[in-house]
C-alpha cells in the first residue's frame, strides 16, 4: 500500500511524498488510507481531464495557425500546401531524428494526441527523417 500511496501522490501532485509522510501514511488504518488513495484518485482524474482540455485547445490553436500559413501563401499568390506550410513553420528546426519531431510536436502541447500522433508522421515523412 505504501508504493501505491507514494505512485498516486506523484501522479496527483507531480512528487514523491516526503519521508513523513509516507510514515504517517503507514500508521494510519486502512480505511483512512483507503479514503486518501480515494482522493488521489480524484485529484488524478481532474489532472487528466485538465491536460484533455488543454490537448483538445492546442490542436485547434495548431490547426488554425497551419491553416492560416496556408492562407497567407495564397494572398500572396503563392501556392502552399499543408506540407509546405509545415516545413515554412518547423523550418528553424533541425530534425535529425524522428524523436527531434516527437519533441516539436510535444512542445506545441500536442503529441499524445491522434492529430498530433499523425502530425509527427507528416512531419517526418515532409522532413524525410
Amino acid at each position: 500500500m505504501i508504493d501505491l500511496f507514494s505512485d498516486m501522490h506523484k501522479d496527483a501532485f507531480g512528487f514523491r511524498p516526503s519521508a513523513e509522510a509516507v510514515e504517517s501514511f503507514a500508521t494510519l488504518p486502512v480505511e483512512r488510507q483507503n479514503v486518501i488513495t480515494d482522493d488521489f484518485q480524484e485529484k488524478i482524474n481532474e489532472n487528466e481531464e485538465r491536460e484533455k482540455r488543454f490537448a483538445q485547445d492546442a490542436v485547434v490553436e495548431l490547426r488554425e495557425q497551419i491553416e492560416s500559413i496556408i492562407k497567407l501563401g495564397d494572398v500572396a499568390d503563392v501556392t502552399f500546401s499543408r506540407t509546405s506550410a509545415l516545413r515554412w513553420m518547423t523550418a528553424e528546426e533541425h530534425f535529425g531524428h524522428s524523436q527531434d519531431v516527437e519533441h516539436w510536436v510535444w512542445e506545441q502541447g500536442v503529441l499524445f494526441t491522434d492529430f498530433g500522433k499523425a502530425l509527427v508522421k507528416e512531419l517526418c515523412t515532409a522532413w524525410k527523417v
